[in-house]
């Protein structure tokens, strides 16, 4: 099968790649900058971006499934996707969505996931959506805090969040592209539990064999944020993405990783990090 992935430079596209590439199938990778693009060695390499149609398009000619997800928010540049789709006639595609599209009360990121998710369930593609809760790689946000501050700073206090390995993500998004019976369905993704931001720092800390300081966001630290990453932090503070699902060991037969286990593998990243 000759599969589109868009993203391949990233945490999900790059090991999406691998994925396919180790299972026997013909893997295209769309980038901005193929200098970037550590891939194996089969992979083809299409330039462009998402906001170019024409691009996109010739690089989905002849494609049998795309893996398409899209860094912003901008509705306009989901327009231009669904029209390259269109134009390529790709008959599968997969879209990698938020959780925030399908919780209630929805935090305004959701709306933008929602908003998007609509568009392409009217475009007519046969479209999965997956849906994945909040990455562990976001942890990595924590550096530029621990660098400066020499701690990781709370804002979701007793929150509880589920996050998942984006390699899990991956490794679903393989299984549905080469897959059948997923057109039109939308899958949940979280990890295996439930864990505050204190808890995530913690488990870091047993992986590092030091401590991670953690400090409360303070009421001007969190009036400062951004108004979607204020809203979302306070759905996150109270607990109303605190569920988990099974679609990461449904769909891939094995169950989700451990964000222990994930942070076990990515201990180089913090060295150097004084405490």
């Amino acid at each position: 099968m000759s599969i589109l992935i868009t993203g391949a430079t990233g945490h999900i596209g790059g090991t999406l790649v691998r994925l396919l590439d180790t299972a026997g199938h013909k893997t295209r990778a769309y980038v901005r900058d193929p200098a970037r693009a550590k891939l194996p060695a089969a992979t083809e390499l299409r330039q462009g971006d998402l906001d170019d149609r024409e691009a996109l398009a010739r690089a989905l000619d002849g494609a049998e499934a795309a893996f398409l997800m899209q860094g912003n928010h901008d509705v306009a540049q989901t327009e231009t996707m669904i029209a390259a789709v269109r134009a390529a006639g790709v008959p599968r595609v997969v879209v990698l969505s938020s959780i925030g599209a399908v919780v209630e009360p929805q935090p305004l990121m959701g709306t933008w996931f929602a908003a998007k998710e609509k568009l392409w369930s009217a475009a007519g593609p046969a479209v999965t959506f997956l849906r994945p809760s909040s990455f562990m790689t976001n942890t990595l946000w924590w550096l530029p805090a621990l660098r400066e501050h020499g701690h990781v700073v709370d804002a979701t206090g007793p929150g509880r969040m589920s996050p998942v390995d984006p390699d899990d993500i991956a490794a679903v998004a393989a299984a549905v592209l080469t897959g059948d019976g997923h057109a039109g369905q939308g899958y949940t993704l979280t990890g295996q539990e439930l864990l505050t931001t204190r808890e995530q720092a913690a488990i870091l800390a047993a992986a590092l064999g030091r401590p991670v300081a953690v400090a409360d966001a303070t009421p001007a630290y969190l009036a400062g944020l951004p108004e979607p990453l204020r809203d979302l932090n306070a759905h996150l503070r109270d607990d109303r993405v605190a569920f988990l699902t099974d679609a990461v060991a449904r769909l891939t037969g094995r169950a989700p990783g451990t964000f222990e286990a994930w942070c076990r593998r990515n201990t180089s990243a913090f060295e150097g990090i004084a405490v």
